[in-house]
Order: structure tokens, then C-alpha cells, then sequence
């Protein structure tokens, strides 16, 4: 922080000295620390990414500066940023990026857009033999697109778009392209072209952003058969998300529905065998549906499982207290078997909940009483149910008030 500091002062007396029109030191400045932090970072620590956001500042005044320039100075900072995009420095942190934002903002010549495809194209062809060059070339393309699309030469831009669709983020433009246009023919083609090619490399995340995709499209088209089948297969595939169980429910009708959805719920059964994710999906199908009953037994079947209880019991304290407060009392008492002061606390806002539920006030002093008797030899947790519950402290025999007592009844 100590050496960050003036350096974040000088990219911001840049910005300063541009915003008075003193071009020519604000850009000393910037160039100052857009080649010297990269060499400087390599030798520090710079987990909390003050370094970063210096380059930043640098280069965000840089761009200003290459937006307002004069046809000369662009060609100067072109000169300049053609020189400085290939030193390894900035690569080894992801800063080369901002030297392409400039680039087409600093051609003014065909000689110059000539240099930079040719810089543009032999990135590319270095990429390519290296393992995971994907995001690095389709950065690289994205550059020459937008210096086209800038130029106004849409065609251009399109045209080599089409020609690297085999990268999702192009294809996935050429979709949106074709659904704003209102070609889902060509639109669900080029996304079940996205899904082979997804497959073949395993890119499992890019296949289900193509099914999004024609779920999309089916939605556009009113295609009920198509989105439910989309919405189903996308809500076992992402995580029983309820964004897809909505739209598939959404395609029945009152009567139609209950039948499917239990063909939903036995399917999860059948699929997702045991385990919390299980048990979970079905309580918020049941709380969807208001299969309350069906909740409460799954809650019960759990019982042991006080924090999958805990999530959902708020859902039936109206409806069955007493069986609620009982999931609560077996669910605690077996939390509290564990040790740690994380876990006591833990026990003492479990309690305070069930003194919320009907009747929880006496079941909640009885559970502290057997939590004294039982773990008495635990003073942390001693501590903290006495903190939190001050109520339950065992009084202290008087043995003066007894004594006078008994003299008083002539015992004696």
C-alpha cells in the first residue's frame, strides 16, 4: 500500500492535468506507469489489486487521450501501442487487452489498419499452439471485429464473424442476430450445431447455454412441446433450478398439472438417490405446490438433520406446532452432541427460534435443563446458554431462609 499510493496519485494527477487540457504530461504520466507497474508488480504482492486498478486509471486516461487526439498524435500513439502490445510485461497480467481497446480509435491510414491485422493475425497463429488458446484468439478476433463495426463496415465485421462461428461467442451472435430478425429456423440450427461441437470438446457449460437458447426460441414460437421439453431437460441438467420447474409448469393447465408433477417428483427420486441436494429439491417442489403434509414428513425423515429442518420448518409452524417443536428438540439435542463454541451458539439460536412456536417456551427450558444435567462438564456451553437463556440459571439454595423456617415451625 505504502508504494501503491503515489503511484494511484499519479494516475490520478493524469486525469487531472487532461481534464486542464495539459495533454502532453498527462500522457508522460500514463505512459510512465503503463510500462513501469507491470515490471514493478512482478517483484510485490498484489493480492488486494491496488497495481491493477493503477493500470486502470493509467489507461482509462490514455484512452480519453486517444479519443481527443489529433490525426498527428493518433499516429503517434498508434507508433507507441504497436510497440508496446507484444512485450511479454503486460501479457503476464492481462493488461495487453486495454492496448487493443485503443487500436481503433488510432487508425487513421490503411497502412496502419494493415500493421495492426497483421499484429492481430500473428497473436493468432501464436495462440493456437498453446493448450486453451480459445479465449485468447476469440479476444484477439473480437479486436478486429470492432475496428470493423467502429469503420462501420458491418459486412466486413459479419463476414468474418460467419467465418469463425465454430467459437460459441460468434455463433452465439449470429444467433441473436437470427432471432432478432425472426429466423428461429436458422437460429435453433446454428444453436443444435453449437450443441455437437460443444460436445465433442466437453464444454458442458457452452452445450447448456445452447439448450437456454432454444428454449428461448421455442418460447418465442409459442412451441409448448419444445418448452417442455427444453424446461425439463434444463432443470435436472442445472441444479433443479425452479426458473425451469415454473416453465414447465407453466405449459399445463390446474387439472393437467398435479399428474405431471408427480412424474417429476418420481423421477428425482429415481435419479437423485439419497443425499441433502435430494431432499432439498423435493422441499421446494413441495412448497411450491403446498404439499405441506409431504413436507412435514420429509422434514421428519431428516430429523437428525437439524439445519435441513431448520431451512423449512418455517413453512409448517402454523400448521403443526407440536410436530415442528419435536423435529426442533431431536434435531438440537443431536447437534449439540458435537463440540465447539461455534456449535453452542449454534444451539442457542436453534432454542430462541422454538420459543417462537407454539408451547416452545416450556419445551425449550426443558431441553436447557437436560443440556445442564447431561453437560455440565462443558462451561463454554454453560456460558453461553446462560448468556442467552438467563431465565434458566439455577437459583442458589438460601440455607438462612431454611434454617429460620424451621425454627419458626418448632422443629426443634
Amino acid at each position: 500500500k505504502t508504494l501503491i499510493d503515489p503511484l494511484y496519485d499519479l494516475a490520478q494527477k493524469a486525469e487531472e492535468l487532461l481534464g486542464k487540457d495539459n495533454i502532453s504530461e498527462a500522457l508522460a504520466i500514463c505512459k510512465a506507469l503503463i510500462e513501469e507497474v507491470p515490471i514493478i508488480v512482478q517483484s510485490m504482492d498484489d493480492s488486494e489489486g491496488g497495481a491493477g486498478d493503477v493500470m486502470d486509471h493509467s489507461f482509462d486516461t490514455f484512452y480519453n487521450i486517444a479519443d481527443k487526439a489529433p490525426p498527428l498524435m493518433k499516429g503517434d500513439l498508434f507508433t507507441y501501442c504497436l510497440s508496446e502490445y507484444p512485450k511479454e510485461k503486460y501479457h503476464d497480467f492481462g493488461f495487453e487487452d486495454r492496448f487493443l481497446e485503443m487500436f481503433p480509435l488510432l487508425i487513421t491510414t490503411t497502412e496502419q489498419e494493415k500493421q495492426f491485422f497483421e499484429l492481430i493475425d500473428q497473436q493468432i497463429e501464436e495462440e493456437k499452439g498453446k493448450p486453451y488458446s480459445g479465449y485468447s484468439i476469440v479476444r484477439l478476433m473480437k479486436a478486429k471485429i470492432d475496428y470493423l463495426q467502429r469503420a462501420n463496415r458491418e459486412e466486413e465485421a459479419l463476414a468474418l464473424i460467419e467465418a469463425n462461428k465454430n467459437y460459441a461467442d460468434f455463433r452465439g451472435i449470429l444467433v441473436d442476430k437470427a432471432i432478432v430478425k425472426k429466423d428461429y429456423n436458422t437460429a435453433k440450427k446454428l444453436c443444435q450445431e453449437g450443441i455437437v461441437i460443444a460436445k465433442k470438446e466437453q464444454r458442458l457449460g457452452t452445450e447448456n447455454s445452447w439448450y437456454i437458447k432454444i428454449l428461448e426460441i421455442a418460447e418465442k414460437t409459442n412451441d409448448t412441446l419444445e418448452i417442455r421439453k427444453w424446461s425439463e431437460k434444463l432443470y435436472f441438467d442445472n441444479h433443479f433450478s425452479k426458473e425451469y420447474f415454473l416453465k414447465l409448469k407453466s405449459t399445463y393447465s390446474s387439472k393437467e398439472w398435479p399428474k405431471r408433477c408427480e412424474d417429476i417428483i418420481d423421477k428425482l427420486k429415481a435419479e437423485v438417490p439419497g443425499g441433502e441436494r435430494n431432499a432439498s429439491t423435493l422441499a421446494l417442489i413441495f412448497i411450491e405446490e403446498k404439499y405441506y403434509d409431504r413436507l412435514l414428513k420429509l422434514l421428519q425423515i431428516n430429523s437428525k438433520h437439524i439445519i435441513f429442518v431448520d431451512s423449512y420448518a418455517h413453512f409448517l409452524i402454523q400448521q403443526f406446532p407440536a410436530e415442528i417443536l419435536a423435529l426442533y428438540e431431536k434435531g438440537v439435542k443431536e447437534f449439540a452432541i458435537s463440540t465447539g463454541r461455534n456449535i453452542y451458539h449454534n444451539v442457542a439460536d436453534l432454542l430462541k427460534k422454538m420459543k417462537k412456536i407454539k408451547g416452545g417456551k416450556e419445551k425449550v427450558n426443558e431441553i436447557i435443563q437436560y443440556f445442564r444435567n447431561l453437560y455440565k462438564m462443558r462451561p463454554a456451553m454453560m456460558e453461553i446458554l446462560n448468556k442467552n437463556f438467563p431465565e434458566t440459571i439455577p437459583q442458589p439454595e438460601d440455607k438462612d431462609i431454611q434454617k429460620r423456617t424451621d425454627k419458626n415451625f418448632g422443629l426443634f
